[in-house]
């Protein structure tokens, strides 16, 4: 039950009363007992407490009920009042003692959490910096052969079709011999940003390695794959790379192939 509750009434004697009433809430974690002595014949309350306490437990105060009733006089009285406001204040103290320690426990686990969610933070960027390349942007060979593995499974489990696409820039060693192996780089970040904003949410593009790039193309079948590429190459006729003043037309040549039934990755 949420609630516990014990009282008692006796007379000492004529026209003189004592009652005590303690009860406890779980609920709220708290207990309160209210005491007093009333003289019913002059009308007049001699004693009376009325004490809330927090706390995390709950002492059994029938015994100070029996022994009220038992009581003859004031005199005896006085002395259980004072073990029940002892009792509730042992427990207020206790109370208060488990507080301090569960605010203690639950400091020390934001705190842990804290950390943790650091420590996630940093092997999610270092996840993500082993499966991408630094200089695109894009996946790298890592990253790709777990993309392919993820849809070649999906390929098999819904019977749905994937091509595969391996793009080479054209004479990018000429690129790096005239300007540079910086206008080389940015050439090839040029084309990895052209190629991703042309290509479909679900299609993955990916650093094969030194200029060569390959595209995963998901339910796409052979034809569609091959527009696929032509669209591509239009799309970087049309967005010219852009060196100090001077603006160069860079193309691919590339090769399509669609995954085929006994197929099960890069061979």
């Amino acid at each position: 039950p949420s609630c516990k509750k014990t009282s008692t009434t006796a007379e000492l004697k004529e026209n003189l009363y004592v009652c005590i009433h303690c009860s406890y809430h779980a609920r709220i974690n708290s207990i309160e007992y209210f005491a007093l002595i009333y003289d019913d014949g002059n009308h007049e309350l001699l004693f009376e407490e009325l004490q809330p306490k927090d706390f995390l437990g709950f002492k059994d105060l029938k015994p100070y009920s029996k022994r009220i009733e038992e009581a003859k006089s004031i005199e005896e009285i006085a002395p259980v009042l004072r073990e029940v406001i002892s009792a509730t204040r042992a427990m207020s103290e206790e109370s208060l003692q488990v507080r301090d320690e569960l605010r203690n426990i639950r400091a020390r686990t934001e705190a842990t959490e804290a950390e943790l969610n650091k420590l996630y933070t940093v092997l999610n960027r270092l996840s993500n910096q082993a499966r991408h390349d630094a200089l695109t942007g894009v996946l790298n060979r890592q990253g790709m052969e777990e993309a392919l593995d993820v849809e070649i499974a999906r390929v098999r489990r819904k019977d749905s079709s994937l091509c595969l696409a391996m793009l080479d820039i054209d004479n990018f060693k000429k690129i790096n011999d005239s300007r540079g192996h910086a206008a080389g780089d940015e050439a090839l970040a040029h084309l990895a940003h052209v190629v991703r904003e042309a290509l479909r949410p679900q299609d993955t593009l990916a650093r094969y390695g030194g200029e060569e790039f390959v595209v995963i193309l998901p339910d796409t079948l052979l034809e569609d794959g091959v527009q696929a590429l032509r669209r591509l190459q239009r799309e970087l006729t049309a967005r010219l790379f852009l060196s100090g003043q001077d603006k160069i037309l860079i193309t691919f040549s590339a090769g399509v192939a669609q995954l085929g039934l006994a197929e099960t990755g890069l061979e």
